[in-house]
């Protein structure tokens, strides 16, 4: 038990979430938070549960909390779980690269050629439409 959650002891999926089986007494199968959610407050949660401890395998009820997709995606952000940048599995481009970009007087379609992207993928990252963050 950390920062007080309550780790889920059955199966946990290849996505961090405990899963709860129809063979184990659950209605159907059903992620472990959600069931958890179900049973504290005696109802269906409405959209996602959250958990407020960012645990996936935690089923603590204090920690799980109704909210909408949206919610959850402002959570990640603000959470620093958004893979984004150097972070990002398909980045092709480096922080040092972006400054780079950034700091060069030279045409789009040279540096893309020099990098190996397109030129608008310069002119969003010279503008700072993508790598905000270095700006």
């Amino acid at each position: 038990m950390e920062n007080g959650c309550i780790e889920w002891t059955g199966q946990i999926k290849e996505n961090g979430y405990g899963i709860c089986y129809r063979a184990f007494g659950c209605v159907r199968d059903y992620y472990a938070h959600r069931a958890s959610f179900r049973i504290a407050h005696g109802r269906e949660p409405q959209g996602v549960v959250r958990h407020s401890c960012d645990n996936k395998a935690c089923i603590n009820p204090g920690h799980l909390i109704e909210g909408t997709i949206f919610d959850n995606s402002v959570d990640a952000v603000e959470r620093d779980r958004v893979a984004f940048g150097e972070r990002a599995a398909t980045h092709k481009l480096s922080d040092a690269t972006v400054r780079e970009i950034r700091a060069s007087e030279k045409p789009h379609t040279e540096l893309a050629a020099k990098y190996g992207v397109s030129d608008s993928t310069i002119l969003r990252a010279r503008k700072g439409i993508t790598w905000r963050r270095l700006a």
